[in-house]
């Protein structure tokens, strides 16, 4: 009677091993699913992206281009467009409040300082501008922070 409870015991671990085995490679495929679905946005927005979404694509563009144009003590053309941030329509409809508009703000707000401010400051109004993305997407989507930290001036 032991040998057969100890073989049952035994059968019983070896599923439940292979089942565990078998959950963690499902779990990691799924993992690595996500992170190339990152790497595609239409795998994650398959119905289109919003026009906020859009808009802030367009964003990082070109604060990757202001970035480099910087560093070479010049500016590329003001986006005057990006004002567009307060009525563009977001994936998500319940992001925009109070709070967004605010980040918006200070955004646009950073922008035009950079345009405006002397040229030896250009740098530290860049990081200024930065900042002040960071700060909007540490409440809303922040996914890209990493992304956006990078593109600082040091």
């Amino acid at each position: 009677m032991n040998k057969i409870i100890s073989f049952i015991s035994l059968a019983v671990l070896i599923l439940a091993m292979t089942f565990s085995c078998k959950n963690n490679a499902d779990e990691k495929q799924a993992a690595d699913t996500k992170i190339a679905d990152c790497a595609n946005p239409d795998a994650v927005n398959p119905n289109g992206s919003s026009e906020l979404a859009l808009l802030m694509r367009e964003m990082t563009t070109f604060t990757q281009s202001l970035g480099e144009t910087i560093r070479k003590d010049s500016l590329i053309p003001f986006p005057v467009h990006f004002k567009a941030i307060h009525t563009a329509i977001p994936t998500d409809s319940t992001v925009k409040g109070d709070i967004f508009t605010g980040h918006a703000d200070l955004y646009l707000n950073a922008l035009d300082i950079l345009y405006k401010g002397e040229k030896q400051e250009r740098i530290e109004n860049y990081n200024n501008l930065i900042t002040s993305c960071i700060s909007c997407h540490e409440n809303f989507c922040r996914g890209p922070i990493k992304r956006i930290t990078k593109m600082r001036i040091s």
